[in-house]
Order: structure tokens, then C-alpha cells, then sequence
């Protein structure tokens, strides 16, 4: 059983407090860079969630495409448009 310094107890709280924040402080840097990254990115990029629905679609992904990502979130989309696939005559 570890015994606690009664002074030391706060300072350990707010030493805990500063190193939470500025991990939160390091994530959000962390999650607009990457924002950025995937915003600029010349290729179609698409984020599934672990049960096969989007989560994200990028720019690139929408112009080349066709759909927002209001359309598609939290859908599971089939990776071609129909608009877009080929069109094969069967006789």
C-alpha cells in the first residue's frame, strides 16, 4: 500500500491536470493536421467505420464521384457509382 504525502497530493493533481491538457491540446493539433492532409489530397479518399459504413469521404473523393458526404454518412455504399460503371452488353 502506497502512502500519500497529504502536501503532495495537490501538486500531483494539478501536475495531472496540466498533462491532461496538454495531451487533449496535442490530439486536436494532431486531428487538424490530418484534417488538412485529407482535405488537400489529390485522390479519393474514404473512411469506413468498423461496421462498413462511411464515416468520411474527401473532396477529391466527392469531385470524383459525385456524392457529399451529407449523401453517404453513415451509409454502406457500394465503391462505383452506378453512373459511372460500365455498362456491358449481355446477348
Amino acid at each position: 500500500m502506497k502512502l500519500i504525502d497529504k502536501q503532495s497530493a495537490p501538486e500531483d493533481n494539478q501536475n495531472s491536470e496540466k498533462s491532461t491538457k496538454l495531451l487533449y491540446q496535442e490530439s486536436r493539433l494532431a486531428q487538424k493536421r490530418l484534417n488538412t492532409l485529407l482535405k488537400f489530397l489529390p485522390d479519393p479518399v474514404f473512411v469506413f467505420t468498423s461496421n462498413n459504413t462511411v464515416e468520411y469521404i474527401n473532396p477529391a473523393f466527392e469531385r470524383i464521384f459525385g456524392w457529399t458526404l451529407k449523401e453517404v454518412k453513415g451509409k454502406n455504399i457500394k465503391f462505383i457509382p452506378a453512373h459511372m460503371e460500365i455498362k456491358q452488353n449481355r446477348e
